[in-house]
């Protein structure tokens, strides 16, 4: 049997306390577990929105995450260096000239040659191969010296030459870390070798035989595997032998890897650098010298700085933004679905603070989820990427996660969903209870004092923005976010305006227009978002599109249309690849265009200055020791700035006035070559014919007298040290008439980009040195195709460079149509995000109007009405916001430049171009895909319910 007593009341009256409750922390989280469990099953329950949610969260984590990881692989440290250099190896090492140096801690990064003579090395053998000294290097440094090579290796595929970057080391499989099989196995002769997945893409064969040119003839060598031989940079060898046998000679490069146990210290370095060498040790790379220790001038060098702060700062703040309002309709919408269930819970007691925390769990439990997806997709996706680039041969490190960077990145995304569902949650505060229990929305008008707080930081921004190219960048980036925030706080009011606008407008987009009006706080998020993507799109187009502009007013031909040339300069400019082409297509004319100096085949002379032969012309009054003086600077120019510094008044580089072979503008043709060239008729042709040349200049008057011009000719001495030229001999002078023509575009075409043209008939009658800078490409019945230029390049081999000259081409072409295809894309997704979402909410509304009547034409309408009115209003505010950005960027791009015809850097005018037709198709063309796109996702039947008021 149970007893009930009552309670005993104390003396005074007052009853006993009650239990004591838990703390206000205690029940502040318990709040937040329950608001965390109902958003985990919200986002169970709601697969769509939640769906949604991950991909506008995810896809700009995962891109950026993605960035990061490729950014941290390709950057390469000098610890990663190392074993990319040299394998397993202590050190690497290369002989000099016989002079002593100094080193900085890795010699790439810089050395300087001494006047002393170098030590002799014991037991070496002067002018020998690294294979015939090997063992006396490793006699001196205490180790086993491995000796390598490096240079240019050419192999004939098909019918054409390629030349393959190529390491010979005689033991590959011992550089563990450096060289990477990849398929085979290692080569065991000199008959076998290995190559890089970038030379099959280029037609090397992976296995069987290979023809390699050596000494005018072909060797057969034998395929065995494919493999990756890294570079200290990252790149990769195309070709890897066990000897040197079959490289160019005049491309090798060769040392020694120093193998062993012992580290190679810096006073080891400082050591060898007596003998010669210079050593990249990977002992000193992680134990690098004191400055005190490096040679003073050596000091600075190497050093550098990180830009990865600043990038990951960057691309934080970018995704902070982006998120923001890529998610800010989902949880409006969302809110605005939970209403009657927040207000149902409002009703029972519930806060304030308990309804803000239910919506922002959402973002938490959504946003962390995609946030963490989006980082880890990330990781395999970028080493796919990365696989792919290093078996294209581009410059990578080893793979690497940058974990702490991909971590704060997925906090900056929470908290920028965080802050995107911080707005809906707030208005919860002023939830009305009664009015949400029975399905009515009642949005309060917006506030005037918004609207004009909108319009002043909208001017100020915009107007900070257009000016803060003259300030500093902290100015430029807060005025851009007063303008987008000022552009922000207008969207209710011009929603709301719109509203009252919609009385003579057909049903279906007065219901769109007053639809949209009503649920600002849905609507308003989602123009945020458009806005958002159509600023950055313009932004873009603008800089690009004005940057085009300019590119295409300074383009400069460079010979006649349809037309060609190529180069294959110094050395490796071989004439049997140029008959081979010749015989293969007889159609084409070839003619070869030299200037004036000592061919790169003929020896140089033996002397310790050597004498190198100029020819120069000489402007009205001066003499060659005016232009040749070392007493005078080469800055002035008495064409193009004759009054400017206090320079050389008789150096005129655009008309041939000057000494170096490297800047003179005085070009030989063929004289049939040269009038055709400039269609010269009677007296002008006979004038080439009979010996005479063509002049381009601006101010003739300034170097021509009496229809000829003066031409000096001698040899002079260059100090390979001061860089001071001094004449060597005698000069002869000479007087060449010539044909005058105005310096423009279309002559500086017609002169192959030469001040004074001569023809090679002349200069080889009278035994003139000259050397090959090109060959002009034509063909007589006609523009050169784009089929015949590439069947020419196969025949010469990628070692010449073959062009033809088809007018400018827009480079940015592919950019601007790539740009506009991802922001489409994206402002697609955005609106119909919104758009299904809204849908989703409407759903008693869209019953109302089917039981009233209305069609599913109706419906359609009216859903396709909103949907374009939501990309139009988003996209044209964004034109109008990204316009500023815009034209601040065409600003900086193009009021500095350089003028093609004089070649003296210019301060101009901007270059600002608009593109109105790309612009105008996106805000035709997106608002009218996403309003089809939404109007067919419609129900055919909705449910019909019936109303309780």
């Amino acid at each position: 049997m149970t007893t009930q007593t009552t309670p005993v009341v104390s003396a005074g009256g007052t009853p006993p306390a009650s239990p004591p409750s838990s703390s206000r922390g205690s029940a502040w989280l318990a709040s937040w577990r329950v608001a965390l469990r109902l958003a985990r099953r919200d986002v169970r329950r709601h697969r769509g929105r939640s769906f949604a949610v991950l991909l506008m969260v995810g896809v700009p984590t995962m891109l950026i995450c993605l960035g990061l990881v490729v950014g941290a692989t390709s950057s390469i440290s000098p610890e990663e260096s190392v074993p990319l250099a040299m394998g397993p190896a202590q050190a690497s090492i290369t002989a000099g000239d016989g002079h002593r140096i100094a080193q900085a801690a890795n010699p790439e990064n810089g050395f300087s040659i001494k006047e002393a003579a170098a030590r002799e090395v014991p037991g070496s053998r002067p002018g020998g191969t690294v294979e015939m000294n090997a063992a006396a290097i490793g006699e001196l440094t205490g180790g086993e010296a491995l000796p390598w090579t490096t240079g240019r290796t050419r192999a004939r595929i098909g019918d054409r030459d390629l030349g393959l970057d190529t390491l010979a080391v005689a033991e590959p499989s011992r550089l563990t870390g450096k060289v990477t099989l990849r398929s085979g196995r290692w080569p065991t002769g000199a008959d076998e070798v290995l190559v890089s997945p970038s030379a099959v893409r280029r037609g090397v064969p992976d296995s069987g035989s290979l023809q390699l040119l050596v000494d005018g003839g072909e060797r057969t060598v034998q395929v065995v595997g494919t493999a990756l031989s890294l570079q200290g940079w990252g790149a990769s060898h195309e070709l890897l032998t066990t000897t040197p046998d079959a490289m160019v000679d005049d491309s090798r490069s060769s040392g020694w890897f120093l193998m062993g146990d012992r580290p190679v210290t810096w006073a080891d370095v400082t050591r060898l650098n007596e003998y010669g060498l210079a050593v990249h040790s990977a002992y000193v790379v992680t134990h690098p010298p004191t400055q005190d220790q490096i040679d003073p001038e050596l000091r600075e060098m190497g050093s550098s700085t990180s830009d990865t702060a600043q990038l990951v700062a960057l691309g934080a703040t970018l995704l902070l933004i982006v998120i923001a309002l890529l998610v800010g309709p989902a949880f409006a919408v969302g809110a605005t679905r939970q209403r009657r269930t927040l207000a149902l819970a409002a009703s029972n007691g519930a806060t304030a603070g308990q309804l803000r925390r239910t919506v922002l769990a959402q973002a938490i439990v959504l946003g962390g989820l995609s946030a963490l997806v989006g980082a880890v997709v990330a990781v395999p996706i970028g080493w796919i990427v990365l696989r792919v680039i290093a078996d294209r041969g581009s410059p990578l490190g080893p793979f690497e996660v940058p974990w702490w960077q991909l971590a704060a990145i997925c906090a900056i995304a929470l908290v920028a969903a965080i802050l995107a569902a911080l707005v809906p949650a707030q208005r919860l505060t002023k939830l009305d209870i009664v009015g949400a229990m029975r399905g009515r929305v009642v949005t309060p008008p917006p506030s005037r004092w918004l609207f004009v707080l909108g319009l002043v930081l909208a001017a100020v921004g915009g107007a900070g923005v257009i000016i803060g190219l003259d300030r500093t960048e902290y100015v430029i980036a807060l005025a851009a976010i007063l303008l987008v925030l000022g552009t922000l706080l207008l969207v209710p009011r011009i929603l709301h305006a719109l509203g009252g606008l919609a009385g003579p407008l057909p049903l279906p987009l007065r219901l769109a227009v007053r639809d949209l009006a009503r649920h600002r706080t849905r609507s308003a998020p989602t123009v945020a978002a458009v806005l958002a993507g159509s600023a950055a799109l313009t932004m873009g187009l603008i800089g690009a599109s004005s940057d085009n502009t300019q590119q295409r007013l300074d383009y400069l031909p460079q010979t006649l249309s349809g037309e060609g040339y190529m180069y294959a300069g110094g050395a490796t400019q071989r004439q049997d690849p140029v008959d081979r082409a010749a015989r293969e297509l007889p159609e084409l004319v070839i003619t070869p265009v030299h200037s004036y100096g000592q061919p790169f085949e003929d020896p140089p002379p033996a002397s310790d200055i050597p004498a190198e032969p100029f020819v120069t012309t000489l402007p009205r009054g001066c003499t060659v020791k005016d232009v040749v003086s070392p007493d005078l600077a080469p800055q002035g120019d008495v064409e193009l700035a004759p009054e400017e510094g206090s320079g050389n008044p008789c150096l005129d580089l655009s008309t041939g006035s000057g000494s170096i072979p490297v800047t003179s503008t005085i070009s030989f043709m063929p004289a049939a070559e040269i009038v055709r060239r400039f269609d010269l008729t009677g007296d002008e042709a006979r004038t080439v014919t009979d010996g005479g040349g063509v002049l381009v200049a601006g101010k003739p008057q300034g170097i021509v007298s009496e229809g000829r011009v003066a031409i000096a000719r001698g040899t002079l001495t260059i100090d390979d040290n001061t860089g001071v030229s001094e004449l060597a001999g005698t000069t002869s002078t000479s007087r060449v008439p010539v044909v005058v023509r105005d310096r423009s575009k279309d002559t500086l075409a017609r002169s192959w980009q030469a001040g004074l043209v001569l023809p090679t008939e002349v200069a080889q009658e009278a035994g003139w040195p000259l050397m090959q800078d090109a060959q002009l490409v034509r063909d007589p019945d006609g523009p050169i195709d784009a089929a015949t230029q590439e069947r020419l390049q196969q025949l010469l081999g990628d070692e010449t460079y073959v062009d033809v000259e088809r007018g400018f081409s827009n480079p940015l072409a592919l950019v601007i149509a790539v740009l506009i295809a991802i922001f489409t894309l994206v402002l697609l997704v955005v609106t119909l995000t919104a758009t299904a979402l809204s849908i989703a909410e409407q759903e008693r509304d869209q019953a109302t109007i089917a039981a009233v009547g209305g069609s599913r034409r109706t419906r359609r309408l009216m859903v396709a009405s909103q949907t374009w009115l939501l990309a139009t209003i988003g996209i044209v505010l964004g034109a109008l916001v990204g316009s500023f950005p815009g034209i601040t960027i065409a600003r900086a791009l193009t009021s500095e430049g350089w003028d093609p015809i004089t070649g003296l850097q210019l301060d101009r005018d901007a270059i600002v171009d608009i593109p109105w037709l790309p612009l105008a198709i996106v805000l035709v063309a997106v608002p009218a895909l996403a309003a089809l796109l939404a109007g067919l996702g419609i129900r055919r039947t909705p449910d019909l319910t019936r109303r309780t008021e």
